[in-house]
């Protein structure tokens, strides 16, 4: 039990510092790059051609490897994981280390879940076909804490 304890607390802490280096997160619709949520880091600058390329890599993903990173604007690049139907996506400094960035996208899918399971129960409920007939983007901005 100590064990999954001190799991849990290197989990949060490595959860904490890719918070601080993502400077945008994304979390879109894989079929058409509808967003759902976009958060920034509030001591981070996002340039406009970086939010214009994120929104460019979301319309395209169909067309993409299941995960993937892509060169970005500047010194960054955007890592991405797509799950069930869902893009998670956050632009990272290149020199962050791509295994904390993956991590933190994980742990945002896994956090995202559970909010689906909020909002449209925990029986057997289907949350690719809910997430497939959202029309609004940003239908999710309450996710953004």
């Amino acid at each position: 039990q100590r064990a999954g304890l001190r799991w849990a607390a290197c989990a949060r802490a490595r959860a904490a510092r890719a918070v601080a280096m993502a400077h945008v997160t994304f979390i879109a619709r894989a079929m058409d790059g509808l967003i759902l949520v976009e958060t920034a880091d509030t001591n981070s600058r996002v340039l406009p051609q970086q939010k214009q390329q994120a929104k460019q890599l979301l319309r395209k993903l169909m067309n993409m490897p299941p995960r993937c990173t892509v060169e970005g604007v500047g010194e960054y690049v955007f890592h991405y994981e797509l799950q069930d139907g869902v893009c998670y996506m956050a632009l990272f400094d290149k020199t962050y280390p791509k295994n904390l960035a993956f991590a933190f996208l994980k742990d945002i899918a896994r956090l995202f879940q559970e909010e689906l399971k909020r909002e449209f129960g925990t029986g057997s409920v289907d949350y690719r076909s809910h997430i497939e007939t959202i029309e609004k983007p940003y239908y999710f901005i309450k996710f953004d804490r």
